[in-house]
């Protein structure tokens, strides 16, 4: 579960599984910033396919994790 990078033919694969909807929690977004900048910094790499495992592509953000985060002010 997580953020999976996988390289093959020139081709790397980023792959997203949070379950059941992919909602991404914090820690989940740059994760997936490292792994779009390892493909972009493989010379083999020729094309970055973003998919996702489960039912649907990404829904975001984690609203559950957003609500345990301390409030702030503006």
């Amino acid at each position: 579960m997580g953020i999976e990078l996988r390289t093959s033919g020139g081709v790397a694969e980023v792959v997203i599984e949070f379950p059941p909807v992919n909602a991404l929690p914090v820690r989940g977004w740059f994760d997936l910033a490292d792994a779009v900048t390892a493909a972009g910094e493989d010379a083999a790499v020729r094309a970055v396919v973003i998919a996702a495992e489960g039912r649907g592509f990404c829904a975001g953000v984690d609203i559950k994790q957003m609500q345990g985060a301390p409030a702030t002010r503006r």
